[in-house]
């Protein structure tokens, strides 16, 4: 079978370095460059903590990011000490004023149709989940977005909760 992929990753900060392998490229031998080191293994334990197309990180990357950056991350409930990158928000662009940044609310529909569909059409396989946490992904990145960037939490609540209606999705997914 074939599933439409998603990708996830972690993020850490410490020890790595560059280190030439042997491999095989084109069925011959060959020398590849590769990354190393504890920050290699920590990214890679964190990047199996989660299904779905997240990014991940913790404490320590987190405490190097600015706050725009900041912005766009957010703690994960279930996992104390790691934090997610709302990637989804970044389709968003910050307004001038209010009126202008509401408008962006229809890009939602751009990004969060697709996964929905996805996740219909897998629903009850292996993958469903992963396609599932996509939907959530969007939804938490569209509310944050729409509230540190604009200031406009509710108005983006209720757009997405008019979206879970019209998908029959509502008693899935907690927005508040």
């Amino acid at each position: 079978n074939y599933y439409p992929a998603l990708f996830r990753g972690g993020l850490a900060f410490g020890e790595a370095f560059p280190i030439e392998i042997s491999s095989v490229v084109n069925k011959q031998s060959a020398r590849t460059k590769v990354i190393t080191g504890q920050a290699v293994v920590d990214a890679v334990k964190l990047e199996t903590c989660v299904k779905g197309p997240r990014l991940i990180l913790d404490q320590n990357v987190y405490n190097q990011l600015n706050n725009d950056a900041k912005d766009y991350c957010r703690l994960i409930p279930e996992k104390p000490n790691l934090y997610e990158i709302l990637w989804p928000a970044m389709e968003y662009v910050r307004q001038k004023d209010q009126w202008q940044c509401a408008q962006e609310i229809g890009k939602m529909h751009d990004l969060i149709q697709p996964a929905y569909n996805l996740w219909k059409a897998y629903n009850h396989t292996p993958y469903s989940a992963h396609y599932f946490n996509f939907v959530e992904l969007i939804i938490a990145s569209t509310i944050q977005f729409f509230d540190k960037r604009c200031g406009l939490k509710d108005y983006a609540k209720s757009e997405i909760a008019k979206w879970m209606d019209a998908n029959e999705i509502k008693d899935k997914i907690d927005i508040d």
